[in-house]
């Protein structure tokens, strides 16, 4: 199934009363339709000056020019490369890209840096990844006044940051 018709059965599924919990069946199925879409775009937005500047960028594509450096680098001939670069070749198993995915953006942000999505036309939005002491707060029961003391030990949260986009706000006078 083509990339985008999984993408809208699956979103189609959610308007109509789906769980929002996590698939990683789903993922998986989605990966490997993203990944076999060769001629796949995204357009992603910046802000430069006043002007709003729109790039169309082939993530899939990219990617696999990636994988054609790495069997070039071990020997593979060029011209059997440069089948992974059209839609020749099919990803059969993207399994393995829910931990890389989930591991790499881990990572990154326990160097406590923030993690930034690719900025949209109408989304600019990112990860951080913050840490909490041991601490004891008081915590009422849902319809009940009585505060229970509540032990939370030392753990870890990630905050997601997104704003309305700069190029999409404009001061009324």
């Amino acid at each position: 199934m083509k990339y985008d018709e999984l993408k809208n059965q699956i979103k189609e599924k959610m308007e109509n009363g789906g769980r929002r919990t996590f698939s990683r069946e789903e993922f998986n199925d989605l990966a490997k339709a993203y990944l076999n879409d060769i001629d796949n775009k995204t357009t992603i937005a910046k802000k430069i000056g006043d002007e709003i500047k729109e790039e169309e960028i082939a993530p899939v594509a990219e990617f696999r020019k990636m994988i054609y450096t790495i069997l070039t680098d071990f020997g593979v001939d060029k011209q059997e490369a440069s089948k992974i670069c059209t839609n020749d070749y099919k990803f059969r198993n993207t399994d393995a890209l829910y931990p890389v995915t989930s591991e790499l953006i881990m990572n990154y942000l326990e160097t406590g840096k923030k993690f930034s999505f690719l900025p949209r036309k109408d989304l600019v939005c990112s990860l951080t990844l913050h840490e909490f002491e041991e601490e004891t707060k008081l915590n009422r029961a849902p319809g009940k006044e009585e505060e229970i003391p509540t032990l939370y030990k030392k753990h870890r949260k990630i905050k997601a940051e997104s704003n309305c986009p700069s190029w999409l706000k404009e001061v009324i006078k």
